[in-house]
């Protein structure tokens, strides 16, 4: 079926990105922290030794590491102004904690995608999640992600 040009049986797979960036379990902290800056992700996808889908490291999964505990749970602690912290602080904290391996941190609770996924449905789960999520095969290994920036590119007729 064509609208404008534009197939409405379109399937994750043909606006995913593949082959994507992932992160071993066994990688560190501080190699995600490594990752992420370089390439400027907010996720990563984190498989095991056999490159199957072990769940997500995120930007907000590394920063709750840096917090007081506290501040963390459900707005116990308005705010940390009167906590001492500063830039010296937080960067030997994430030194402390660099060493500290992925997999155990990772995000299980993601939804997976498949390749044969229709696009409308991998939207629904977008927004719903409001983060890139990974594509995998039967095997449940990591082919790809899918990012509200594919699916935007591909709405838009960008990509």
């Amino acid at each position: 079926m064509q609208r404008e040009g534009i197939s409405t049986a379109m399937t994750v797979q043909s606006i995913m990105t593949a082959k994507p960036l992932t992160l071993r379990s066994d990688d560190t902290v501080a190699r995600a922290a490594e990752l992420m800056l370089a390439h400027r992700y907010l996720i990563l996808p984190v498989v095991d030794a056999d490159g199957r889908c072990a769940g997500a490291f995120d930007m907000w999964d590394l920063l709750a590491l840096l917090l007081p505990k506290a501040a963390t749970l459900d707005h116990l602690v308005p705010d940390l102004g009167f906590l001492g912290d500063d830039l010296p602080n937080l960067q030997a904290k994430l030194k402390e904690i660099g060493g500290q391996p992925v997999g155990p941190l990772a995000r299980p609770d993601l939804p997976l995608l498949k390749p044969d996924t229709p696009v409308v449905e991998a939207l629904l789960l977008l927004y719903r999640n409001r983060t890139t999520l990974p594509v995998v095969d039967e095997k449940n290994c990591v082919i790809g992600v899918l990012s509200y920036w594919d699916a935007l590119a591909a709405i838009a007729n960008k990509k």
